[in-house]
């Protein structure tokens, strides 16, 4: 029995929530990077640098911010997560920005 051959070019890119550790395609999550010290949403995914994945929900961000998923997946223990923050806030539906009150610097 022959497999069937998958065309490189129907496969879209698959990359993991450092939330929830789900697995979804690349476009439909939200990639973090840091810049000058703090972390922020790369929204055109195009920043130079190491990056992380995170569904754009409060859940994920809160798991990814308790499990320190942030700045582990990042190298950067000292960065600032506000910034994120604020721009997740404002990438999120109205009502579902209650738990992305973080501030400060993850340690």
């Amino acid at each position: 029995m022959l497999a069937a051959r998958v065309d490189s070019a129907d496969v879209e890119p698959v990359r993991t929530c450092v939330g929830c550790r789900g697995r979804e395609n690349k476009a439909d999550l939200l990639r973090l990077t840091v810049v000058g010290g703090a972390i922020r949403v790369d929204q055109a995914q195009r920043r130079p640098g190491r990056g992380v994945y995170l569904h754009p929900r409060p859940s994920c961000w809160d798991q990814a911010f308790r499990k320190r998923a942030l700045t582990r997946g990042l190298r950067a223990p000292t960065a600032d997560p506000s910034p994120a923050s604020e721009d997740l806030r404002r990438l999120t539906p109205e009502g579902d920005d209650q738990s992305l009150d973080r501030g400060g610097p993850l340690r």
